[in-house]
């Protein structure tokens, strides 16, 4: 996988959607299990919360980790907020999609034509030209990794939403904002498993 690409493309997800973006990398087991029985796997066993955690800290956001400054320490230490973002939700409703379904969602978010999201009043949309080379940039990068390339759109509701946090006595540390631009996608690259989030708020 090219990051330095996937981190422009969260970069410019961001700005257009007002949302927190993330790629995330999913292991996979030697034995073959249903797509849904794995990511319910990841999600059970904490590993989709670490590794949302990792690029949180990559991405410079600090959403679910303290910056802690030890009284005789010369360097801040990083520590995981306590709590989960998944909500418990087990039945995932999994859809696999094409790749002119990935194209066209990828595209709304970028330029806010509203045809599956809402459009941020907040956020800076991009011109059909610069999203439409983001986006074929994109499966490329997939096609150029395994030609055979496949993906898978979710129901976004396994996380909870910023609202489960703050209105919560139990520490559920949340993501899908429920704006209209909450999108969990998968994609299976040559044997191994990648998530796109966004959310998507203001």
């Amino acid at each position: 996988m090219n990051w330095e690409f996937i981190h422009r493309f969260l970069d410019a997800l961001d700005g257009a959607a007002n949302a927190n973006a993330f790629w995330l990398e999913l292991a996979v087991p030697e034995k073959p299990m249903p797509l849904d029985a794995l990511l319910v796997q990841h999600l059970r066993s904490g590993n989709l919360h670490f590794e949302l955690v990792k690029q949180d800290i990559v991405r410079d956001w600090n959403n679910y980790v303290e910056i802690v400054f030890p009284r005789n320490g010369e360097l801040p230490v990083v520590l995981p907020k306590p709590g989960n973002v998944w909500n418990g939700q087990d039945h995932l409703h999994i859809q696999p999609i094409p790749a002119d379904r990935v194209e066209a969602l990828l595209m709304d978010l970028l330029t806010g034509q509203k045809r599956f999201f809402t459009r941020s009043t907040s956020g800076s949309p991009l011109d059909w030209e610069n999203a439409s080379s983001l986006v074929e940039g994109l499966l490329e990068m997939l096609a150029d990794n395994d030609p055979d390339w496949t993906a898978f759109q979710i129901e976004p509701n396994f996380l909870n939403t910023v609202d489960d946090q703050y209105n919560s006595d139990w520490i559920r540390l949340g993501y899908f904002e429920g704006r209209g631009r909450d999108l969990a996608l998968v994609f299976r690259v040559d044997g191994e498993l990648y998530m796109l989030l966004t959310n998507g708020y203001g």
